[in-house]
């Protein structure tokens, strides 16, 4: 039996017990996960997988968790993303086209997150 490798899934959050507590909800869930502090931290890795999916925190010291989701479209294209903030204000303003899955508001239900990912993760049905 050919054994499939966990799907990759970055998570990049500023702050330390969220960063830990989601990778370690991700790793239980079935997930390869990268956690990065800050989005330069995580463009300055040389050479990370393609993820199936990353987690962004929105607001993060340097660039935004939306600024590295432009970054990572323009060089990648769409990846889907997992948006995850404790202010409003971003959810009611993102724009349309952004290359998201979902917005979630701090605090989450562990649940709603490993569906979330899980979608955004899972790979496109063939036709």
């Amino acid at each position: 039996m050919i054994r499939t490798p966990p799907a990759v899934v970055v998570v990049v959050d500023d702050d330390p017990s969220v960063r830990r507590g989601v990778a370690r909800l991700l790793r239980t869930g079935g997930f390869e996960v990268q956690a990065f502090a800050s989005a330069e931290e995580f463009l300055a890795t040389p050479g990370p997988p393609s993820p199936a999916c990353f987690v962004l925190d929105v607001q993060l010291p340097g660039l935004s968790g939306l600024e590295l989701c432009e970054r990572v479209r323009r060089q990648a294209g769409a990846v889907p993303v997992v948006f995850i903030t404790a202010h409003e204000e971003y959810l009611a303003e993102a724009p349309p086209d952004l290359c998201h899955t979902v917005w979630l508001r701090k605090p989450f239900e562990a649940p709603a997150l490993l569906t979330a990912v899980r979608r955004a993760a899972a790979p496109p049905a063939r036709a």
